[in-house]
């Protein structure tokens, strides 16, 4: 396979940056999958897309990720950042995706990501959910824990040694989403992937989109798996495979 670098102006005139990942056999040249990655990550998410992208490419499917602006190499800076901007650049990287003659685009989406692609509602031939975020105000709240400030900076220290910094225009943008009910404008197929053990993201965040779905949907528990599927992202990664199989024979 072949891993090609990437990068688009956004409508705020931002170059995102990202990646396709080309597969050997190109057995249908119409079908893309486009990574969606979460809250303040990039394209790699943790590990996470990295190993995805390399498993569908086998399976024949060109792989796009992107890095949202402030985010691994874009430009931009993410203290400024709102899920309404988030929206209009994957309306803009799935623009760019479909402009290279793929017919069938195929969206997968980690924590966030999962909102900012329900609140879009491209026109997709399918949608697989990891980890999914539908009460996110209450959750990154509680995430910032004494380091939020509502009407100011929010800081939060990373596992890795990054600080993560938002402003106050996330807060206010928030209000204006009603994930759970947005999903219901999606027709297309959707699986559900949530870990057992997710401490960021309940399971409750997914029940609530899977109970609001009206296209044909599936979900998938996995049993000691946290919100980056660790330590069973093997199980995860089969589960997207399969599924994508059996809609795709």
């Amino acid at each position: 396979m072949q891993e090609k670098k990437l990068s688009i102006l956004s409508k705020y005139k931002e170059k995102l940056s990202g990646a396709v990942t080309i597969p050997i056999e190109k057995k249908n040249l119409s079908e893309a999958i486009i990574l969606v990655h979460g809250f303040g990550q990039n394209r790699s998410e943790y590990g996470l897309f990295d190993d995805l992208a390399v498993i569908l490419a086998d399976s024949g499917y060109f792989v796009y990720r992107f890095d949202f602006s402030g985010c691994g190499d874009s430009e931009g800076n993410f203290t400024s950042m709102t899920v309404s901007k988030e929206i209009s650049e994957l309306s803009s990287i799935y623009d760019f995706v479909k402009e290279k003659g793929h017919n069938k685009i195929n969206l997968i989406c980690h924590s966030l990501g999962t909102a900012i692609a329900i609140a879009l509602c491209p026109d997709a031939n399918s949608f697989i959910f990891t980890s999914s975020v539908s009460c996110p105000k209450k959750n990154f709240i509680k995430y910032f824990g004494d380091g939020i400030k509502l009407n100011g900076l929010s800081k939060k220290l990373r596992s890795d040694g990054r600080i993560t910094a938002i402003g106050k225009d996330f807060w206010k943008d928030l209000d204006k989403f009603d994930f759970p009910r947005l999903i219901r404008k999606i027709n297309a197929p959707i699986l559900f992937i949530h870990g057992k053990e997710d401490n960021f993201s309940p399971l409750s965040e997914m029940e609530s989109y899977y109970e609001n779905a009206r296209s044909r949907k599936d979900k998938i528990i996995i049993l000691g798996a946290g919100h980056d599927f660790s330590p069973k992202r093997k199980d995860m990664y089969i589960a997207v495979a399969n599924w994508l199989k059996k809609k795709n024979p």
